[in-house]
């Protein structure tokens, strides 16, 4: 049956709570009481209350047995826990905690598939050390749609599983302040996550966006860390990210595959799935992924945007924080255009796959173990050596191969010099005026690291790498091997009404990939600038059922608007 809790019942419980427990007395499991338990197996719902302890500890709501639906709750946590392990494994002094309960206690050797708790709104505030958000353990379900959560003490996670614990969110927004805290994360003994829609910031050291030692699941998130990592996988666990826009400051890496030899993880194959995703990174040095320790890992980018200041996509590295050695990380590109190397110390081993769809195109010479092609591999002048080969893909040596989209409109930047004469592509340089307007002239020969635009129909084109050519003048267009952080007044290429393109104002902060060109301007006044009619080549190669199309801000057809920034109608537009 349904039990509603008698606000007289709340007010007398939270007010038993105000006693401190001793400060050394610390309990492996979280104690039992809080603002709120259920532990009889019945059903029970609360609305628009506010609850709250600060009681070292314990939780504020407590479910070791029967279902709790929470509508539109407020709940605050202070009182500090111990910080370590029994925050972290087991859920002491927890916010909202599911799990299980003996007669005397709360123990992560219980069962508890019949501890279920469903959040439908509601705010979450912790300001005590180890006192992780929303925890689900021992097999406990917690429901989540609509939740803000903000934890300002360290060890204080968002949404966080563990011993089988499952938690199913959608419409998050997460931030945490301090260090050790992931937005969202398993530990010892695993568990499930999935989140579906939402923001998740963590500003803290040694906190990612996704730390796993279960399997993990993001869709639509617009995820940030300020100095960790985007996602972190331990031993034979997995991450999947979809149609997400994430962004690292880490100075260390992006992503992280490794088996930290703590007992948090059994075995050594992670595998790291990304389709359709921004990842930036913002620090000069990082590696966009870094695969450590013994594991033998699977890193898969499909569709993705990357900007990597560093030209580093994967590193397998003898990384010293960890004593055990001689990993093997495989990089898997699909259905897009990357551009980067790939490294490995000696004793470990680096291997690509490129499926048919994907361009790689290196920007230093790289050398790896094995190399799978099924597409395309343009070195641009640089060495690619392998200890084996496979697979029908195209490496080219004296051409670089370009693909253009729908739009009939695209920039590049590359390191190879282009000779353009012979090809059914066209390239231009650009000057920007004071007006507002961008005028095109076209260009032949293009020298290496000069930004350019190409036009010409959809297909890939094989451009003749030329053994010289002039340097151009009069080229206000800058330009990114590798990606780059757009500052407040860059402009990209974009739809900017339903058959033109020009230059679009960029959001500071954003991920340009690498590959591409921009235009870095002196302020940010404008929204964007038009070409000046000196040529009438700027309209869009749609047909008129494509009219009202969206795209990203490099120009590319979306089929659908995920978290991000869109133009549609020449008007630039955010989707939350």
């Amino acid at each position: 049956m349904k039990k509603m809790l008698p606000l007289v019942v709340l007010m007398t419980t939270t007010l038993n709570m105000q006693a401190q427990m001793p400060a050394d007395d610390t309990p492996t499991y979280p104690s039992k009481g809080g603002a709120y338990q259920l532990t009889d197996g019945s059903e029970a719902t609360l609305e628009n209350q506010e609850l709250a302890t600060s009681t070292q500890y314990q939780n504020v709501v407590q479910v070791t047995n029967g279902t709790l639906t929470l509508n539109n709750c407020t709940f605050s946590k202070t009182g500090n826990g111990s910080g370590g392990d029994n925050s972290s494994f087991y859920g002491n002094n927890s916010t909202i905690y599911a799990g299980a309960a003996s007669e005397d206690d709360c123990e992560s050797t219980t069962a508890a598939a019949n501890a279920i708790i469903i959040i439908n709104g509601g705010t979450v505030t912790s300001s005590s050390q180890g006192a992780n958000a929303v925890i689900a353990t021992n097999g406990a379900t917690i429901q989540i749609n609509g939740i803000t959560i903000v934890n300002n003490s360290s060890v204080s996670r968002g949404l966080h599983a563990t011993y089988g614990g499952i938690i199913n969110a959608s419409n998050v927004d997460i931030t945490t302040n301090e260090a050790t805290s992931s937005t969202i994360a398993t530990d010892r003994g695993g568990g499930t996550v999935t989140v579906d829609g939402g923001t998740a910031t963590a500003n803290g050291s040694k906190s990612a966006v996704i730390y796993s030692t279960g399997t993990m699941s993001a869709t639509d998130l617009v995820g940030t860390s300020a100095k960790g990592e985007i996602a972190v996988i331990e031993g034979d666990n997995s991450i999947t990210m979809t149609d997400c826009t994430m962004k690292s400051g880490s100075s260390e890496r992006g992503l992280l595959m490794m088996q930290s030899g703590s007992g948090d993880a059994n075995g050594i194959t992670p595998v790291m799935t990304i389709t359709g995703t921004s990842l930036t990174i913002t620090d000069s040095s990082a590696p966009l992924l870094e695969v450590a320790t013994c594991v033998n890992a699977t890193c898969t980018l499909s569709n993705c945007t990357v900007s990597v200041p560093s030209g580093i996509l994967m590193y397998v590295m003898d990384d010293s924080q960890w004593s055990t050695d001689g990993a093997t990380g495989t990089l898997i590109l699909d259905d897009g255009i990357y551009n980067g190397i790939v490294k490995y110390d000696a004793g470990y081993k680096a291997n690509v796959t490129i499926e048919d769809g994907a361009v790689w195109n290196l920007t230093d010479d790289t050398s790896i173990c094995t190399l799978e092609n099924n597409g395309t591999i343009n070195t641009n002048g640089y060495n690619l050596t392998y200890t084996s080969m496979t697979g029908s893909g195209t490496i080219n040596e004296t051409t670089v191969a370009l693909t253009m989209g729908t739009t009939g409109w695209a920039t590049y930047y590359g390191p190879a010099a282009l000779d353009f004469s012979s090809s059914d592509l066209n390239a231009y340089t650009a000057a920007f005026s004071d007006e507002g307007t961008i005028t095109l002239t076209e260009v032949e020969q293009v020298p290496a690291n000069t930004a350019i635009i190409i036009s010409g129909t959809a297909g890939t084109y094989n451009v003749p790498i030329a053994s010289s050519a002039t340097a151009v003048s009069g080229n206000d267009l800058s330009g990114t091997l590798t990606g780059v952080v757009a500052g407040s007044s860059y402009y990209v290429l974009a739809q900017i009404s339903n058959t033109a393109v020009g230059f679009l104002h960029v959001e500071e902060g954003v991920g340009i990939p690498g590959g591409k060109a921009y235009y870095a301007a002196s302020s940010s006044s404008r929204s964007y600038y038009t070409f000046d009619g000196t040529t009438d080549i700027l309209t869009t190669r749609q047909t008129s059922n494509e009219m009202q199309q969206l795209y990203d801000l490099q120009g590319r057809k979306v089929n659908g608007a995920g978290k991000g920034i869109y133009i549609k109608d020449g008007k630039k537009f955010i989707c939350k």
